[in-house]
């Protein structure tokens, strides 16, 4: 980090602290205590909010490092250790995350309810009583295992449901009872927890003793964007919400979208016939479903799970951030909020125990040439996006105007791009290097192949060419455009 950079601005992992003559101002509580229950971050003292700097002497910042380490040992419910450094006349305090076990971490003098706080943006934010629950929850080892007293499991649990973990398990020796107390799907009592209403709800129990929210909605937009510019008043094309328990939930989905999804052909190079195939591999698919439902924070009921599909990307989002650094996914070692409906996946074959998920969702992608996964942690909730390089099944209308022509795959794309922008009222004018935008055509000589695709679909009188060498654009033929 370059402390001098005035483009360097506060964040949700940086603040400034201009500590005039020496002194730490109290809102550095509230920092430290955001920073430790959120993703942890670093606090620049010495620093103004314009930039600039403040000019501490070496007394101030030795006062300063002396002051951070007093309030770091007293002034929290636990002991935080920073991590100090002086660089460029500031001092810099990095704060890690709090382990999951150790949160909430709040001001002292305080005390929990208003001493909390998260970081939100570059602010901090105190925490509400449903934020302290939810992290209360995590500590305590997750919402799974909150008792629903008073709910027996004989009215809401679906027993083929049971049976069928039961059969993967090998208990046949123990009664259902039995089964369920040692899955922790229920206490002593017979009282349902939340885990077992989350792997064993029938019908949509689920939903009726939590929230409605505690589903999967899929909606489908027509563009790129929740907003179609050519209909104000159009928010989306279709919309669908999948409930009862969670393995349904997931069955569902997996589903509907392998049914909305379109497929493309492949020659075999064998048999010469053509072969359909899915525009995202269907193990990516699986993998990022289940895990947006196994890393779900059901500790809050805020909103559903939500996947947004537009023309060039499948968006997946889930109550929760991640627990791993969102750098870090790929090699660091997993965690889990729900420990148990993780092993009820894995038991039910839906995700593999080795934990290398990531990896094969990426892995995937690569082998069907598209770009990687791009993961993300917004406020309280994680998003995937896939981003989708071929086409989703209404666009068969379009591609249907060109069935009497060998196009591949990149030609299609393109041709979709070009057509919905003409509808539009844009331009169609594409380069080659648009071209390969659209394709994810960045390898070595790929400018050679995208010129052969794009003069094959000139010759075919599809595109007319404009322009020559570096100014060369393309265009729709507008007879496509006629109904």
């Amino acid at each position: 980090m370059k402390l001098n950079d005035p483009l360097l601005s506060e964040s949700n992992i940086l603040e400034f602290k201009s500590c005039s003559n020496g002194r730490l101002p109290q809102s550095v509580l509230d920092t430290i205590v955001a920073f430790s229950n959120t993703y942890g971050g670093r606090i620049i003292c010495g620093r103004k909010d314009d930039g600039q700097s403040a000019n501490l002497t070496s007394k101030d910042l030795d006062k300063l490092q002396l002051q951070v380490i007093d309030i770091c040992t007293q002034a929290f419910n636990i002991k935080i250790i920073p991590q100090i450094n002086i660089q460029d006349g500031q001092l810099i305090v990095e704060i890690e995350e709090a382990a999951i076990t150790n949160k909430p971490v709040f001001i002292a003098k305080r005390g929990l309810i208003t001493g909390t706080y998260l970081r939100r943006g570059s602010s901090n934010i105190k925490a509400t009583s449903e934020d302290i629950k939810r992290l209360i929850a995590h500590a305590e080892g997750g919402a799974e295992t909150r008792i629903l007293t008073g709910l027996n499991y004989n009215q809401y649990f679906d027993f083929q449901q049971i049976a069928q973990y039961q059969q993967q398990l090998n208990l046949d020796n123990f009664s259902i009872e039995e089964i369920l107390f040692k899955t922790r799907a229920i206490d002593k009592e017979g009282n349902v927890t939340l885990f077992g209403l989350l792997a064993f709800s029938k019908e949509n129990s689920l939903q009726e003793l939590t929230k409605p929210t505690v589903c999967v909605a899929v909606t489908q937009y027509r563009g790129t964007d929740k907003i179609n510019p050519n209909n104000l008043n159009e928010t989306y094309i279709e919309k669908q919400e999948f409930t009862g328990n969670i393995v349904n939930q997931f069955n569902q989905v997996l589903n509907y979208l392998t049914a909305h999804l379109s497929s493309h052909s492949e020659v075999d190079n064998v048999s010469g016939l053509r072969h359909p195939q899915p525009i995202i591999p269907v193990q990516a698919l699986r993998e990022l479903i289940a895990n947006s439902l196994i890393h779900r924070d059901y500790a809050t009921y805020g909103s559903a799970n939500m996947i947004d599909i537009y023309e060039d990307r499948l968006e997946i989002i889930n109550l929760g951030i991640s627990l791993v650094d969102i750098n870090k996914l790929e090699s660091d070692p997993p965690m889990t909020r729900n420990p148990l409906v993780v092993k009820l996946f894995s038991t039910l074959g839906i995700v593999e125990q080795q934990a290398r998920g990531i990896r094969l969702v990426q892995d995937n992608l690569k082998k069907f040439n598209l770009p990687p996964a791009k993961f993300e942690n917004l406020h309280s909730h994680f998003k995937v996006t896939i981003f989708i390089k071929s086409f989703l099944k209404r666009h068969q209308e379009i591609v249907s105007k060109f069935s009497n022509y060998d196009l591949n795959e990149q030609q299609l794309t393109s041709i979709i791009h070009l057509y919905l922008k003409a509808k539009s009222g844009l331009s169609t004018a594409m380069s080659n290097a648009d071209y390969r935008h659209q394709n994810n055509m960045h390898k070595t000589n790929d400018h050679l192949k995208a010129r052969r695709d794009l003069k094959a679909l000139v010759d075919l009188n599809i595109l007319i060419k404009q322009g020559t060498n570096k100014t060369t654009k393309y265009s729709l033929n507008p007879k496509y455009l006629e109904k």
